[in-house]
């Protein structure tokens, strides 16, 4: 079962979520479609009615057009939905598009590519919806997720201790601080040196995977690919100031995972709620 936070249409940023509900994944609904932030794709509904202007038409040439026209509507709106994405907590997709006309194509490109999912559904007065999905890892995140010229300051803390050695991923428990997801979000210690952030994961790890799943279950965390077998769990003290989307851990969790190997491999699950 799935948590969705339900919200106007025209809203494409996470306000303040509703009720909870028992489940897994973090899915953000958006008008006809929803942002599923734990498998990272971005599903909506594209919907059209027959276009009988040109008068009798042999029935399979009206409902191709009708498919058609509900794809370019699912196009219109699946759009809309990844311009309101977060990028970091300064920025979201739609930002970055209208900074760079290069991004801009290419970002549009990608969604042109588009897969359908499911069945159409096919109405007794001629309308159909199609129901279409992207993937905001890969290309799109590649596409407006820019590491640092410089690298950013690293946490300088102690060695991770001896168990690091046998952890495989990075936890971290956000639940209770209203976090608003994102594909490059930032983990900072308590004097807000970086400890994870874009600069310290490997590019083709960014591409492939992403930075970070988003859960609401622990024990579902846990059990995710991303992190793998054994993962270290770390609870976050707060958000960073004017950073919605940006975690603050203490001094000693700090300490802890600061430098560790699997961060540059991408291995993190933040669990909120």
């Amino acid at each position: 079962m799935r948590h969705v936070i339900m919200f106007g249409a025209a809203l494409l940023v996470v306000a303040a979520a509703g009720p909870a509900f028992a489940g897994d994944e973090v899915v953000v609904k958006v008008g006809h479609g929803e942002v599923n932030w734990t498998g990272k794709t971005i599903t909506v509904t594209g919907s059209a009615s027959p276009n009988l202007s040109k008068g009798a038409v042999v029935p399979a040439q009206v409902r191709l057009g009708t498919e058609r026209a509900a794809e370019l509507d699912a196009y219109r709106k699946i759009l809309e939905i990844v311009k309101g994405v977060n990028v970091d907590s300064q920025s979201t997709v739609g930002a970055s598009m209208q900074a760079s006309p290069e991004v801009k194509a290419r970002v549009e490109g990608l969604i042109k590519g588009m897969k359908r999912v499911g069945e159409p559904k096919y109405y007794a007065d001629g309308g159909v919806d199609v129901f279409v999905q992207i993937t905001l890892d890969g290309p799109v995140t590649e596409a407006v997720v820019k590491p640092p010229e410089k690298k950013a300051e690293t946490a300088q803390a102690p060695a991770p201790p001896k168990e690091a050695e046998k952890w495989t991923g990075l936890i971290v428990d956000a639940r209770g601080l209203k976090l608003v997801p994102a594909l490059a979000p930032r983990i900072v210690d308590d004097a807000g040196k970086e400890i994870y952030g874009p600069g310290g994961i490997e590019p083709e790890v960014l591409k492939s995977s992403g930075m970070v799943a988003y859960f609401l279950n622990l024990e579902s965390a846990k059990k995710n690919a991303k992190v793998t077998d054994n993962p270290v769990v770390v609870k976050a003290q707060k958000l960073v100031e004017n950073g919605k989307c940006d975690l603050v851990l203490g001094k000693d969790d700090a300490a802890k995972v600061a430098g560790t190997p699997f961060l540059k491999k991408g291995r993190v699950v933040v669990v909120v709620d």
